[in-house]
């Protein structure tokens, strides 16, 4: 069954803010990087793809909190026109 768009992206992106918080522990337990797993087998296969495909671009991020957030809204917001 296909979701509506509008609910997976707003899903997404609350499933985006938990995954980037965990990105700074990845680094010291494998039981993190397990877990990040384990939490993008449980959604959506779109959102699957886009979210493990955003993960390293947060490594590229700079310090502005606004241009951060617009970046990464206009790469969600590109994965919906496909």
């Amino acid at each position: 069954m296909e979701q509506d768009p509008k609910v997976e992206i707003i899903a997404m992106t609350n499933d985006l803010k938990i995954l980037a918080s965990s990105l700074p522990l990845l680094e010291f337990k494998s039981i993190i990087g397990d877990a990040v797993d384990g939490f993008l087998s449980i959604v959506t296969p779109r959102a699957r793809k886009t979210l493990g495909g955003l993960l390293p671009f947060f490594e590229t991020l700079g310090k502005d909190t606004h241009a951060n957030v617009e970046k990464i809204a206009i790469i969600l917001g590109e994965q919906f026109k496909k």
